[in-house]
């Protein structure tokens, strides 16, 4: 009981971060004793215009609806591991289990570019997403995107990595076969076809 009186206990805010710092330390001595840092609150809020604040700071760029609907669910059942299917499923429950995973991996890969636009990394993973998927200028969009960002930012071009995955992008074939979905009287046919990528 005796100690308990001795020890002072003060709140200090550490100038650019929102963790509160409790300290406390003997009331005589000036060195510090115990030190807890109090992790930041969320919050989300789901009803009407959607907003994730961290502490009293809002956090921006979650403005696609798939991205908000996942981080509510998560949110929700955060007590229990999702796999990576029943996310998918639950965001695209028209698509098939690849294509929903495939639209899975790009809105994570465009999140990790609003995080960190600067990363060459994201662009080329992004990249390699659209084109696996058929989807080709989306794939050359990415990359214009990263030159004029990287351009923009720090006056460099992307490195030989990044051109690399474009060069493969632009010599790749023009033509690929993809699905077609065809009703017939028979009930429903896959037909393939081939498409223009561009």
């Amino acid at each position: 009981m005796q100690h308990a009186a001795l020890i002072q206990q003060e709140t200090i805010m550490i100038p650019g971060q929102n963790d509160a710092h409790m300290i406390a330390r003997p009331a005589q001595d000036s060195s510090y004793v115990n030190v807890w840092l109090l992790p930041p609150v969320l919050r989300i809020h789901l009803l009407g215009t959607f907003m994730l604040v961290s502490d009293h700071t809002p956090v921006t760029g979650i403005d696609m609806p798939r991205l908000q609907s996942l981080l509510a669910y998560l949110v929700f059942h955060h007590n229990v591991p999702q796999s990576r299917t029943r996310l998918a499923s639950l965001l695209w429950p028209d698509s098939t289990e690849e294509q929903a995973h495939t639209n899975l991996r790009n809105l994570l890969a465009q999140l990790l570019l609003r995080e960190d636009p600067l990363q060459e990394a994201s662009y080329r993973h992004l990249m390699r997403l659209y084109a696996e998927s058929g989807n080709r200028s989306a794939a050359i969009r990415t990359y214009q995107n990263c030159v004029a960002v990287l351009k923009r930012e720090l006056a460099v071009e992307p490195g030989p990595e990044t051109r690399q995955v474009y060069e493969q992008l632009i010599h790749s074939e023009q033509l690929r076969p993809y699905p077609i979905i065809k009703r017939s009287e028979n009930g429903l046919e896959t037909l393939y076809a081939l498409r223009s990528n561009q």
